[in-house]
């Protein structure tokens, strides 16, 4: 298990995707009409419209890192949960406290687009490439649990 929290590298880096920047988008602006809110944003690589995040997502393995984004490559697709404190209505501002918590395997790391997430990858090559790992040390599943707080004006 890898517990991230805001100052880290990891954290610092997963705060500048747009899928967290548009989920604080859409913070705002539900606050600010009345709007519910859940508390998550699923982000996914599932699926045809999957195949674009993918690509952009991958892309800082041909560069080395110098574009896109390490932490969302290392992640895949990721539940991106939140709740609301310090709400001040009379400023309009908001404390946002966002937390995913993402389970990493081999399959997860090998599943190609689109046909990755299906249940005949996840039952069949998937299934099979995850048993020939061992349950600990190199190569096995890890958790990474990322958590921090955003200030917002909505």
């Amino acid at each position: 298990n890898r517990n991230f929290f805001a100052g880290d590298t990891f954290t610092e880096m997963i705060k500048t995707h747009d899928h967290v920047k548009q989920t604080e988008e859409i913070i705002a602006r539900k606050l600010a009409s009345g709007e519910k809110l859940s508390d998550h944003h699923y982000y996914s690589l599932e699926g045809i419209q999957g195949v674009g995040k993918y690509i952009k997502d991958y892309a800082t393995l041909l560069t080395f890192g110098n574009t896109g984004n390490l932490a969302v490559t290392y992640l895949g697709s990721y539940d991106l949960k939140f709740s609301l404190s310090n709400r001040d209505v009379k400023n309009r501002t908001v404390m946002i406290h966002f937390k995913v918590q993402n389970p990493s395997t081999l399959q997860s790391a090998t599943r190609p687009p689109v046909i990755g997430y299906t249940d005949a990858w996840k039952n069949g090559p998937g299934k099979w490439i995850n048993t020939i790992i061992p349950k600990t040390g190199p190569m096995s599943e890890t958790n990474q649990t990322i958590q921090w707080s955003q200030a917002v004006k909505y």
